[in-house]
């Protein structure tokens, strides 16, 4: 095992006792929550136990370099989705490739800018699993942008030093930047980790637009984060959900904060839905899947093959083989009696 390795999945370990030590605590304020919020089928232990395997199975598949499990699922839907929505050429395939090899060249690629984007937020992704017992401060969150945009862009990792925009959302100006994430990590740290709160806190980070690009990504990145910290199942915005996505993230903005919360809640389920199968722990497996209504397929039933058996071909092919042994016997009595 490798020093890099065993590094990470002791940071892993050491997380995970202190996580789940500081969520028995219950030592912060609760902010009321909005009750109408009932979709989520799996209990909050449910989801403490799902997070605990989730990541003890990163770490052992890392180690093991395992190809097409919890690991290389979880990297690829997380990175391909997120670099689409912001514009990526890359298709899943060639994520999975980049993800593979780490390798920033990919030979049938005409956009290298998305490859290198693409490889950066691979390791980005191991970056949030080895610093899962840092506290999110502003400092932190610069370093997240450091990981994504190294090579990409001349000052990764710092505030913008230029205004910018969102369509039509007002964002922060730069001299503003520095003040508002510090009072915006300050407030979010005081509260006992929600879904709720890790939504507010993306709502707000992204309307602050604190980084000349790389924000959704960050923002995304961070809210990944943090639900595995509070013991929550963790989601990702797909491509494919982007427009509800947006529509919602500007329902908030205006003081609708369900529909955002409700996305966020069928993104944990879709998630939770994708990674559960492969869980090595059968007994979670088999109860996460039991609550969110997936039946996990009968093996040992008929596979529906059609056709004759091979029992009764078999037996046919008997019969035809003893026939042709009775005429050849038969022949050669005829052939004895004539001679």
């Amino acid at each position: 095992m490798s020093l890099e390795i065993g590094a990470s999945i002791g940071v892993c370990r050491y997380m995970l006792n202190k996580l789940f030590s500081f969520l028995a605590g219950g030592k912060k304020e609760k902010r009321p929550t909005d009750s109408s919020l009932t979709d989520m089928p799996l209990s909050r232990e449910l989801q403490r136990r799902f997070v605990h395997s989730y990541i003890e199975q990163i770490a052992s598949e890392r180690e093991g370099r395992v190809p097409n499990g919890v690991y290389e699922t979880s990297v690829v839907s997380f990175v391909f989705n997120h670099e689409r929505i912001e514009g990526s050429s890359l298709t899943e395939w060639q994520t999975r490739t980049v993800f593979e090899t780490r390798d920033t060249v990919l030979a049938d690629s005409t956009t290298p800018g998305n490859v290198r984007e693409t490889a950066n937020h691979t390791k980005m992704f191991d970056f949030l699993f080895d610093s899962l017992d840092r506290d999110l401060t502003p400092e932190f969150i610069k370093e997240i942008h450091l990981q994504l945009m190294a090579g990409v862009m001349d000052v990764p990792g710092q505030w913008k030093i230029l205004g910018n925009g969102v369509g039509s959302v007002i964002t922060a100006r730069p001299e503003e930047v520095p003040t508002l994430i510090d009072r915006l990590v300050s407030e979010y740290n005081k509260y006992e980790p929600s879904l709720e709160n890790i939504v507010r806190f993306h709502v707000r980070f992204e309307t602050i637009h604190p980084f000349p690009d790389g924000n959704g990504r960050v923002g995304r990145a961070i809210a990944f984060r943090e639900c595995l910290r509070a013991g929550l199942v963790p989601f990702i915005v797909t491509d494919a959900s982007k427009e509800t996505y947006y529509t919602s993230l500007d329902e908030f903005r205006a003081g609708v904060t369900t529909p955002l919360i409700s996305y966020a809640e069928a993104m944990q389920v879709d998630f939770a839905s994708t990674i559960a199968p492969m869980l090595a722990d059968r007994s979670l497996s088999d109860g996460l899947l039991g609550k969110l209504g997936i039946e996990r397929p009968d093996f040992k039933d008929d596979a529906g093959f059609v056709g004759p058996s091979t029992k009764s071909l078999k037996s046919s092919l008997d019969s035809v083989e003893k026939t042709g042994s009775e005429i050849k016997s038969d022949h050669k009595t005829h052939c004895t009696r004539r001679v």
